[in-house]
C-alpha cells in the first residue's frame, strides 16, 4: 500500500505565477520543489502550509493563512479564510478552518484505524554487557504488554557487537521467551562470530509473534554461546514490540462523493476525503441552445456543455446555425455557473460553407448570457454570415467568484 500523508506540512513558496505556486515541502519532498494549483485562502510567496487531497502527494493544496502557531496566539479576527493550527479551539469564531494537533481526527474511521499498523507499542530495556556461556541467560529485561485480540505483533532487538571470549570461533544463539517459557527457539538462526581477537559480529533482529489475544504477556530475549564463551555488547541498543497490523483486514468501502459544505468546518476537523470531493469536477451538463443555434454538428464534436471545477466553470462543444444569425444569444448559463463579471473570449468559428474561418469574439455576461454579435464579434471589415458551420466553446474557462 502506498504511503499517505494525512497531516499538514510546513512549506515555503518561492514563486507564484500564472495561478501556480512553486514551493518546497521538505518533510515530504526534501529539496525537490513542487508545483501547486489548488489553494485555501490567497496564494502568495513565503512561508505557509501544504496538505494533500486524500493523503496523496500528487495532489497538494496550499494554504498561506495560519493562526495559532505552535498552539498559541489569536487568529486575526477579521480574516475568515485563515487555517488555525493549535492544541485547542481558535479564539476567533469567524475562522473558516481549524486543525487540532493533539487530538485524534474525528473522521478517521474505526475501519481505517484497524487496518493500519500501530507501530511501537512498548519499549523494553537491555541487560548490561556481559559474557555468555552454553547456559541460556537473559539479555533483556521482561517487557509486559496487553495484546489486542486480532492484532499481529513483532519483537525487535539489537546487539551492537559480539566476539569470542577466548581464542577460537563462536556464535550466539537467540531465543524468545513468552511468559517465562521458550516460545521461539531460533536454532540455526545465530550470529557467527569471527576468530578472536579484534573482530566482532552484530545484529539487528526481529521475529513475528503469536497474534494478540486480549491478555497480558511477558516477553524477553535469551541467548547462549555456541562452542566457546562469547562476549556481548548491548549498551545503547533497542528492544521493543511493535504492532504490524491486523490478522484479518476489515472491509472498507469508500462512500460516494456528496455535496460539499464549508460551513460545518467552523468547529470540525479538515477531512481530506471531503476536500477531494469538493475539488473534483462535476458531471458535464448539456446547455439548452436558443434557435437558430443548435447542438448538432457534422464533425463529431461534443454538444455544448458546462461543468464546475472548484469555483471555476469549464465549457466544451460546438454549435451551428442552419441559416443567418437571427438571435445573438446562443444560450444562458444557469445560476451558480455564471461569472462574477463579464468575460470576453476568442473562439474559433467557420461560416458560410467553410469559406470563412477565423477567431471571433464571444461575450459571457454575469447574467449567464453567451452572446455572438456579428457587429462586434467578426473580424473587420464586417462580412455577412449566411450560416455557421461550427463555433467552438472548447477552452472557455472562468471563475464564479470575484
Amino acid at each position: 500500500m502506498a504511503k499517505t500523508y494525512d497531516a499538514i506540512y510546513r512549506a515555503r513558496a518561492v514563486k507564484y505565477e500564472s495561478s501556480v505556486v512553486t514551493a518546497y515541502v521538505p518533510q515530504v519532498f526534501g529539496e525537490t520543489a513542487i508545483q501547486i494549483v489548488n489553494f485555501l485562502g490567497t496564494p502568495a510567496t513565503g512561508m505557509g502550509w501544504v496538505l494533500f487531497q486524500g493523503g496523496n502527494p500528487e495532489f497538494p493544496v496550499w494554504t498561506s493563512g495560519l493562526g495559532g502557531g505552535d498552539g498559541g496566539g489569536g487568529g486575526g479576527g477579521t480574516v475568515t479564510d485563515t487555517l488555525w493550527v493549535g492544541t485547542d479551539a481558535p479564539t476567533d469564531s469567524s475562522l473558516e478552518l481549524w486543525y487540532d494537533t493533539d487530538e485524534v481526527a474525528q473522521y478517521a474511521t474505526a475501519t481505517d484505524y484497524w487496518n493500519s499498523s500501530w507501530g511501537i507499542v512498548q519499549m523494553g530495556t537491555m541487560k548490561a554487557n556481559g559474557t555468555l556461556s552454553a547456559t541460556v541467560a537473559a539479555i533483556t529485561d521482561p517487557l509486559v504488554i496487553t495484546t489486542v485480540a486480532g492484532r499481529r505483533y513483532r519483537l525487535k532487538f539489537q546487539m551492537r557487537a559480539g566476539a569470542p571470549a577466548a581464542a577460537g570461533t563462536s556464535a550466539i544463539n537467540f531465543l524468545v521467551y513468552v511468559d517465562g517459557a521458550v516460545r521461539l527457539d531460533l536454532g540455526d538462526w545465530y550470529v557467527a562470530l569471527p576468530t578472536q581477537p579484534a573482530q566482532y559480529g552484530s545484529t539487528d533482529w526481529g521475529a513475528v509473534l503469536d497474534a494478540g489475544d486480549g491478555a497480558s504477556h511477558s516477553y524477553a530475549v535469551y541467548a547462549k554461546a555456541v562452542t566457546v564463551n562469547a562476549q556481548f555488547y548491548v549498551d545503547n541498543c533497542k528492544f521493543y514490540i511493535e504492532d504490524i497490523g491486523p490478522v484479518t483486514r476489515l472491509p472498507s468501502n469508500t462512500p460516494p462523493p456528496t455535496a460539499f459544505d464549508w460551513a460545518p468546518y467552523d468547529a470540525r476537523y479538515v477531512d481530506s476525503a471531503e476536500l477531494v470531493a469538493a475539488l473534483a469536477p462535476s458531471a458535464w451538463t448539456t446547455l439548452t441552445m436558443n434557435a437558430p443555434w443548435t447542438g448538432t454538428n457534422p464533425y463529431g464534436h461534443d454538444v455544448p456543455q458546462w461543468r464546475k471545477v472548484g469555483d471555476n466553470i469549464e465549457l466544451r462543444g460546438t454549435t451551428t446555425t442552419p441559416g443567418t444569425i437571427s438571435n445573438s444569444t446562443l444560450t444562458t448559463l444557469p445560476v451558480g455557473a455564471r461569472p462574477a463579471k463579464p468575460h470576453i473570449f476568442a473562439v474559433w468559428m467557420s461560416w458560410n460553407g467553410a469559406s470563412a474561418r477565423h477567431a471571433v469574439r464571444l461575450w459571457v455576461g454575469n447574467d449567464g448570457a453567451i452572446i455572438f454579435d456579428p457587429t462586434y464579434s467578426l473580424p473587420t471589415p464586417a462580412v455577412t454570415v449566411t450560416n455557421v458551420d461550427h463555433l467552438s466553446l472548447d477552452g472557455m474557462f472562468f471563475s464564479v467568484t470575484t
